[in-house]
């Protein structure tokens, strides 16, 4: 695993020079940009941080809300925030990001998948913006558990402990069935092309190749063989809405809107046919109550 993670360098960590600051200028000059591999959580860093005015309403949420896109509210401007994986640390050390450049977004769409609440998810990623959750945290008298300190203190810049993440090795995977170490970025001049190909648009939202499209009768299979897996990814042993990461968001939710931000929560829907299966194993029935609870 390390060695093929190492190799292919999905997130230019060993390898391979970092091109964050490369794409983050091809979005903010209004292109459409396709890439195979990128870190996310720093790229959208980087894009706030050269934003030149606050966006009307920035969406935060994980790759199921990559499709969230200005197109769907003409006259406004809109940044898509969404990283892979996310979680509620990302949402608030993003936030905080916007804070301190004093362009904090009038409106802020928080997507909640299940695992926001889930205190077995074991997602680490988002310590790469350990410094930005810590300040936010502390304004707005979010507790941080001695258990966290710990881990933020652990994984702070140890870029070596990626070469040991399933995600990544994914994500290494993915590259060598594209061949070699991966495409380098596509720079597209209009929509047109980002259509076809994919990739990111100026908004920061994420869509797909139209190669990749898939027909009904395949959505409805993958949306079975997703749900019937022995184990659904971040929803290991779910078993109730974590208390401590309730608090958490509402005290998160509680600050924003005192610094004059509207707040949106939103949960994006699973597949019909996923939903029904997956709320029908006792290990995940508990997603039934978080979508009733949030509603």
């Amino acid at each position: 695993m390390a060695l093929t993670i190492y190799w292919t360098d999905p997130l230019r960590n060993f390898t391979k020079p970092d091109n964050t600051a490369q794409i983050a200028e091809i979005l903010i000059a209004g292109k459409f940009v396709n890439v195979s591999n990128i870190e996310r959580r720093m790229l959208q860093k980087t894009l706030i941080e050269r934003q030149k005015q606050a966006p009307d309403i920035a969406v935060f949420g994980s790759s199921r809300a990559d499709r969230f896109s200005s197109m769907l509210f003409p006259g406004c401007i809109l940044r898509n925030n969404s990283v892979n994986s996310g979680t509620l640390e990302d949402y608030v050390s993003l936030t905080n990001v916007y804070l301190r450049r004093g362009i904090l977004p009038k409106t802020i769409i928080l997507e909640l998948d299940p695992w926001i609440l889930n205190e077995n998810q074991d997602i680490a990623i988002y310590t790469v913006l350990t410094s930005e959750y810590q300040s936010l945290a502390k304004k707005a008298a979010i507790d941080i558990s001695v258990e966290d300190r710990i881990r933020f203190e652990w994984y702070r810049d140890k870029k070596y402990f990626n070469l040991f993440s399933p995600i990544f090795f994914q994500q290494s995977l993915r590259v060598l069935i594209l061949g070699g170490k991966g495409p380098d970025l596509i720079e597209m001049e209009d929509s047109a092309a980002y259509l076809i190909q994919g990739g990111y648009a100026p908004d920061g939202s994420l869509s797909y190749s139209t190669i990749e499209v898939k027909s009904a009768q395949e959505v409805e299979q993958a949306a079975i063989q997703y749900a019937t897996k022995k184990e659904i990814s971040f929803m290991n042993n779910f078993r109730r809405l974590d208390p401590k990461r309730e608090v958490v968001l509402e005290r998160f939710v509680d600050y924003i809107s005192s610094q004059g931000s509207r707040v949106v929560l939103f949960l994006v829907p699973f597949h019909p046919t996923a939903y029904k299966i997956l709320i029908s194993r006792p290990e995940y029935e508990i997603i039934e109550t978080f979508d009733l609870i949030a509603v």
